[in-house]
């Protein structure tokens, strides 16, 4: 019975979160994995680092090759597919997939739709090997990476960053800060992370407590807000849910239109 009464009780409350989202007009479908090994949703089994494809709403498919989702002992933690349709992953520890060494803190490039060859995008891209890449996002408009990082840390003697702390890699200059959302907040921790065209990003927060929504950060105001929760997911994975890696996708003929 207290069983029933706590599902029920998380059925109310992501009810009423639902009720606050604020999922913008141009946002078409949200990818993600999450921490779970196995997840009985409806009307799509996920495994272990399988990342899934949420039309807003219903989770139908997922996304990752096979030997990506069959890797054990490590997961994915950061995603991104480019316009082309290629995959990119980070993982939240050491790992060797077909013999190739990847770091916590390398992105990888799938090169094929099965991931029968890989590339090191990014090897080592920060000079810190203590600290994982804890999100990160590709730019669509110039191949930018941006990331954040597991804790607080110097990136370099003159660079210290919070676990909050976007950072964008720009091949020609090096690293810069892009934003701190929660500059006076260190206990905040982005752990998924995608940027939007329109400069703002989506994330969700690590052990965040509120069941690990999506938010959308807007630079300009200085705002957070509740844009998704993942509700396809079956009452039991609702208190220890937590999303890994995101990516947005768009419906470009509202960008194109001027959005909002």
């Amino acid at each position: 019975m207290k069983q029933i009464s706590t599902i029920i009780i998380a059925l109310m409350l992501y009810s009423q979160l639902a009720l606050c989202q604020v999922i913008p007009s141009y946002l078409s479908e949200l990818d993600y994995s999450t921490n779970i090994d196995y997840i009985n949703s409806t009307p799509l089994t996920l495994f272990h680092n399988q990342v899934a494809v949420d039309t807003l709403g219903v989770v139908n498919s997922q996304l990752s090759p096979s030997k990506i989702w069959n890797i054990r002992g490590a997961r994915v933690d950061g995603y991104h597919r480019d316009s082309t349709g290629l995959n990119y992953f980070s993982f939240d520890t050491d790992v060797t997939i077909d013999g190739i060494s990847i770091s916590k803190n390398d992105i990888i490039r799938c090169n094929d739709n099965n991931c029968d060859t890989l590339s090191l995008y990014f090897l080592n891209f920060f000079n810190n090997s203590q600290f994982n890449i804890n999100a990160f996002s590709i730019d669509p408009t110039n191949g930018d990476v941006l990331f954040t990082v597991d804790s607080s840390t110097y990136l370099f003697p003159s660079m210290p960053v919070l676990p909050s702390t976007i950072i964008r890699y720009k091949a020609a200059t090096g690293y810069s800060y892009e934003y701190t959302p929660y500059v006076d907040d260190p206990t905040k921790n982005i752990d998924a992370l995608s940027y939007l065209p329109n400069n703002k990003f989506l994330y969700s927060l690590e052990n965040d407590d509120k069941f690990n929504l999506i938010y959308i950060y807007d630079p300009l105001t200085d705002t957070n807000e509740i844009a998704y929760t993942p509700l396809s997911f079956s009452a039991s994975t609702f208190g220890r849910l937590d999303i890994m890696s995101l990516m947005a996708t768009f419906n470009n003929s509202i960008f194109n239109d001027g959005f909002e």
